[in-house]
């Protein structure tokens, strides 16, 4: 007795948007129209650039995702075959998935065995600077350094990562201290990598120099926050508020000469005494002292 199953892939189907570095799930579904059971077997290429993962059903057979099963009449077989898409896939990269369904059993409309479906690429990558650190204390007018830590969580490597650094009060920015890639643009310091890889970390130290001025007791603070050209789905982990207490040290140094070299008793000799800060901090009521001859 002959076997006939008019099978179609009309109701497969493909996410229109799929994230770099996760997997491309393709909902392989085989309707039979009868009027035979059919086994059945659909086979879909790897798509260009991603990779075969394991798949109820389905197997790699060469460069081919294979998958075997039984479409009863006016009924359905579905596959979900994995194919993982590489964290550096471009955004906007369009992923072709070509479905192609047989049967031992005889189909008098092929016409409809074959399916193409097509997903783009979007990226999505969690920027975190949860670790990031600066100098615990410093004394007015000495510098103080930044450590921002970019750490990318996934899934897709990040594009042209910026992390922003803001001047504590009355600082500036001190580059011959700082990596390289960081740039005073006035009230913050960014600092920039063309790219991060998921899992990756990118560490900058950026220092500055504190006011002079500044009271003891007082503190600095800085927020340091991370962005790129990517999505990312979880932005409450982008930024970190930093504080450093400030101290005051001033390092007097008293300096004193006197003319003439000798003096006649009954005449007058000039003392003349000399205070200077070498800082780094200002040094409030200072005041010399000598004791009288």
């Amino acid at each position: 007795m002959a076997r006939s199953s008019d099978l179609t892939l009309a109701s497969s189907t493909a996410p229109a948007s799929v994230l770099a570095g996760s997997n491309l799930v393709i909902s392989a579904q085989v309707s039979n129209s009868g009027p035979s059971d059919a086994a059945v077997t659909v086979t879909i290429p790897v798509p260009s650039g991603t990779s075969f993962q394991t798949s109820t059903n389905c197997s790699l057979v060469t460069t081919n995702a294979v998958c075997t099963g039984t479409a009863t009449a006016s009924g359905q077989a579905t596959f979900s075959v994995n194919f993982a898409v590489p964290a550096t896939v471009a955004a906007g990269t369009l992923i072709t998935s070509d479905l192609t369904v047989t049967s031992t059993s005889s189909d008098p409309v092929s016409a409809n065995n074959t399916k193409s479906l097509v997903s783009s690429v979007a990226r999505s990558s969690d920027l975190s600077v949860s670790t990031s650190s600066a100098t615990a204390s410093v004394d007015a007018g000495a510098d103080m350094t930044v450590t921002a830590v970019v750490v990318n969580n996934g899934p897709s490597d990040a594009a042209t990562v910026l992390v922003d650094v803001t001047k504590p009060s009355g600082a500036t920015f001190k580059s011959a201290s700082s990596d390289v890639g960081c740039s005073d643009f006035g009230s913050k310091v960014q600092c920039a990598a063309s790219s991060l890889a998921t899992s990756a970390t990118k560490t900058f130290t950026v220092a500055f120099t504190t006011s002079s001025s500044l009271a003891a007791l007082a503190t600095q603070t800085t927020t340091v926050s991370a962005s790129s050209a990517s999505t990312d789905a979880t932005s409450g982990n982008n930024s970190i508020g930093l504080t450093t207490n400030v101290t005051r040290s001033s390092d007097l140094d008293v300096s004193a000469s006197s003319a003439p070299a000798s003096v006649s008793a009954g005449s007058n000799w000039v003392l003349s005494l000399s205070l200077a800060n070498v800082g780094p901090s200002d040094a409030a009521n200072a005041f010399v002292e000598t004791t009288i001859p």
